[in-house]
């Protein structure tokens, strides 16, 4: 096994889960997948969409969900699904992303938060093998508002992979809501971050993961990190329905 195929999808909290299962089951990317990261993967029903996505995908396909109340009654969850005839998972558990209450920030951003409802950001991570390589994945789902505080978060993601045992690969995948008005801001700081943790965006040519219903407001919000990043990849996206954004996806060869 050299190939690694992976997925990154914002559901929608699974509003036209109908229609995504049908695209899931009618597109042959999908039947390919080694693990995909949900963002926004609800309960209806008594059911985990991550448990309807994954026994469409085939019945080798196993899941992880971790639900958090981001606020009030408002729940929403990031899920972790994966091929048990490649995939070996060991280790699965969650964190919670700092929130802007913890941080020191600028002014005009705390100030931005005083109109908003606090919300809680939480990352799942898991480790186990590819055929015998190590892997750990970070699948989350950064916050809406603030520039300095989805850095903040995405450098708590990366404080928490350099606390653990070197893995021969690392993978951070997920919705980092980077919307821009214009071009500002160019979330140039997050690359910076990023290498310095020694962790490379592989998605960076894709132009859109996310668009607004009616208004073709397009951004791109979605992204896969890996670490090392001397393995030969290609990455895309796939425009189809079941959700405002559109999945994310990369070859990742770590033979």
């Amino acid at each position: 096994m050299d190939n690694l195929r992976i997925c990154t999808w914002n559901i929608k909290r699974g509003q036209y889960l109908p229609i995504l299962l049908r695209e899931v089951a009618s597109n042959d990317v999908f039947s390919g997948l080694d693990f995909v990261g949900i963002q926004e993967s609800l309960i209806h029903d008594n059911v985990e969409d991550a448990s309807e996505i994954a026994e469409i995908l085939g019945p080798q396909y196993k899941y992880f969900q971790e639900n958090i109340e981001i606020k009030k009654n408002m729940f929403q969850g990031n899920a972790f699904i994966w091929n048990s005839n490649k995939i070996k998972i060991t280790k699965k558990n969650s964190f919670f992303l700092p929130d802007v209450y913890g941080l020191h920030l600028p002014k005009w951003e705390k100030m931005l938060f005083r109109l908003v409802p606090k919300q809680e950001r939480n990352c799942i991570v898991v480790e186990g093998k590819f055929g015998k390589k190590s892997i750990r994945v970070y699948v989350t789902h950064l916050d809406v508002f603030g520039y300095y505080h989805k850095r903040a978060q995405l450098k708590a993601i990366f404080t928490h992979s350099e606390s653990q045992k070197p893995v021969d690969l690392t993978c951070i995948i997920g919705d980092f809501n980077t919307f821009k008005v214009a071009s500002r801001p160019r979330w140039k700081n997050l690359s910076v971050d990023a290498k310095e943790a020694g962790f490379l965006d592989l998605t960076t040519e894709i132009v859109w993961t996310f668009v607004r219903p009616g208004v073709r407001f397009k951004q791109k919000l979605d992204s896969i990190f890996i670490k090392p990043f001397n393995y030969p990849y290609k990455s895309w996206s796939l425009d189809i329905k079941g959700s405002d954004h559109i999945p994310v996806f990369c070859d990742i060869n770590i033979k």
